[in-house]
């Protein structure tokens, strides 16, 4: 587990490849489009998450 669990966005990428494979209209699909690292970003801005590990 990750301790600053960030959209893995190399990873997501290559599902949305695989999957457009067999979904053609999923392989228009970007990054952006289904991942939001905006609340995890916040929280570790915050000094949040690096607290939880204190």
């Amino acid at each position: 587990m990750l301790k600053k669990p960030y959209p893995y966005r190399e990873g997501l990428q290559s599902i949305i490849a695989e999957v457009g494979k067999v979904v053609p209209s999923a392989a228009s699909l970007r990054y952006e489009d289904v991942a939001d690292p905006s609340i995890i970003d916040k929280l570790d801005k915050s000094g949040y998450i690096d607290g939880l590990y204190r």
